[in-house]
C-alpha cells in the first residue's frame, strides 16, 4: 500500500469544513482504502488516523504515529492537500 495507490483511488480530498458525508480527507482516503466497506472514517480523528498508520506501518512508535497523523490532519484542514499526501507518504515509509 502506497500513498500513490491511495491517491489514485481517492483523488479528490476536501477539508472537514467543506465536506459532506460522502466526501473524505487525505486521512479518510487512507481509512477508506484500508477498510473499503466502512462508512464512518471519511474524516478520522487524529487518534484513529494514528492507529491506522501504526497498523499499516508497525515500525512507527505510538508518538510518531500521533505526530504524523496530526501533521496530515493539519495540512488537510488548511487545504494543503499535496502536503498532506506527502506527509502520508512519509508516514507509510517511515522506519520509526
Amino acid at each position: 500500500m502506497t500513498a500513490a495507490d491511495i491517491r489514485a483511488a481517492y483523488p479528490s480530498p476536501c477539508t472537514a469544513d467543506t465536506g459532506t458525508e460522502t466526501d473524505y480527507c487525505v486521512g479518510g482516503a487512507l481509512c477508506l482504502y484500508k477498510w473499503p466497506k466502512t462508512q464512518y472514517h471519511h474524516f478520522p480523528s487524529v487518534p484513529l488516523l494514528a492507529a491506522t498508520l501504526k497498523d499499516i506501518n508497525p515500525a512507527l512508535t505510538r508518538h510518531s504515529a500521533l505526530r504524523r497523523a496530526k501533521g496530515i490532519t493539519v495540512a488537510n484542514d488548511a487545504g494543503l492537500f499535496d502536503r498532506a499526501w506527502h506527509l502520508l507518504d512519509l508516514a507509510l515509509k517511515a522506519k520509526h
